[in-house]
């Protein structure tokens, strides 16, 4: 044996001597066992550079990109938005990407271990853990969801494409279109805040009145009545229950949504079970579908009357926004959340990579390639009747 193995046991000799080889053999090469070498035998290692590529990718591309940032572009003046967004991105958003990436491939370590070389940063690590466990629960919720609305989707016609019983009277498909004079109908009265209201006796004789129509949507708008889509009153009345955001009043123990969320977490446990040699193959789909799912999106959406609306609203900055601070705030909070840097999931997935591994073009382009993600469409405008701008209201998309 080599002087420098003649104090070290026989296991740790051979761990040395493996990572020695796959130095030497670089990243690509294969062992004759036919299995690429792990530098890091205890911990293992990607099976190839694009395993590390796509888990990136598809931690940090989610939520953040097709459901909040077309909101933000609604709320804060359409491409303005881009303005601030694109300079944190490269200010803030991508040093702090390609530092998290830098520190875990160094250590090989996790977010709990990896500040071992500056011990008054240890909190930091754990108070990573502890929000990547909150993050997780509520997005398996998410997924439930998902699941949940793949399950009903096997329906013909699907049933949040009209208004049903359970949708409100603000539903679309229940409002009709009138005139500022409600149509010279004697039965609909004009109300000042740009409603039709209807006012008269049913089938059976029994008195009724109800919303007829709008005729002013903007006026309506200020009075706090807003027309929403069958798909956003299936959401609440429905599939939610009208319990969004309701900690008191959780209503009872739902099977169906106990069940998807279940299989939301026996696809996860599925995902995990061989550690990374299982997910770095399961990333495949989990990363490269949803693109799949987005582009056969934008080209329905193309197709869809009021798409012109909403890419010229995309495409026009409202710079007056530049003015508000509240704008550059969302711009520097949709950063990080759509980054998902600063909780720990990126050092964890960075650990397993080579040593030499080049982590900082990596993350560069994965940061690029994440936010030239986040687009949008202005179908919904249209079938809403109303401005790209008075669309979204919350999160909610």
């Amino acid at each position: 044996k080599s002087p420098l193995f003649l104090n070290l046991t026989e296991k740790e000799h051979l761990s040395n001597v493996a990572q020695l080889r796959g130095t030497l053999l670089g990243s690509n090469q294969l062992a004759n066992d036919g299995h690429v070498d792990d530098e890091n035998q205890e911990r293992g290692n990607w099976s190839g550079r694009l395993d590390f590529f796509l888990s990136c990718l598809g931690y940090a591309v989610g939520l953040g990109n097709v459901w909040r940032f077309p909101y933000l572009c609604y709320k804060n003046g359409g491409g303005a938005f881009f303005i601030p967004y694109c300079i944190f991105l490269f200010l803030c958003g991508m040093p702090v990407f390609c530092m998290e990436l830098a520190i875990g491939q160094f250590s090989s370590s996790g977010p709990l271990t990896c500040w071992e070389c500056a011990p008054l940063f240890r909190g930091i690590g754990v108070g990573m853990v502890l929000v990547s466990s909150l993050a997780a629960i509520y997005y398996n919720i998410i997924i439930s969801w998902s699941l949940w609305y793949l399950f009903a989707s096997f329906s013909n016609p699907l049933p949040w494409a009209e208004c049903g019983s359970w949708s409100t009277p603000l539903c679309s498909g229940r409002l009709h279109p009138v005139t500022e004079n409600c149509n010279n109908w004697a039965n609909l009265t004009a109300q000042s805040n740009g409603t039709c209201w209807f006012s008269g006796r049913d089938a059976n004789g029994t008195a009724e009145s109800y919303l007829y129509g709008i005729y002013n949507a903007s006026l309506a708008r200020l009075h706090g009545i807003f027309v929403r889509a069958s798909s956003n009153d299936y959401m609440n009345y429905v599939a939610l229950q009208d319990k969004l955001g309701s900690f008191l009043h959780t209503g009872p123990l739902r099977w169906d949504m106990s069940l998807c969320l279940l299989l939301a977490w026996i696809i996860v446990f599925l995902s995990l079970s061989k550690g990374i040699k299982s997910s770095g193959k399961v990333v495949y789909f989990t990363a490269l579908f949803p693109y799949a799912v987005l582009i056969i999106l934008l080209i329905r959406g193309v197709t869809l009357p009021g798409c012109g609306n909403g890419l010229e609203f995309y495409l026009t900055p409202n710079v007056t926004k530049l003015s508000e601070s509240g704008v550059w705030k969302d711009a520097a909070v949709q950063i990080f959340f759509s980054l998902s840097s600063s909780w720990g999931g990126l050092i964890t997935l960075v650990s397993y990579n080579r040593f030499k591994t080049d982590c900082i073009r990596d993350g560069m382009l994965i940061s690029i390639c994440n936010c030239a993600t986040s687009v949008f469409l202005g179908y919904l405008a249209q079938e809403l009747n109303t401005n790209v701008k008075d669309v979204a209201q919350s999160g909610w998309l």
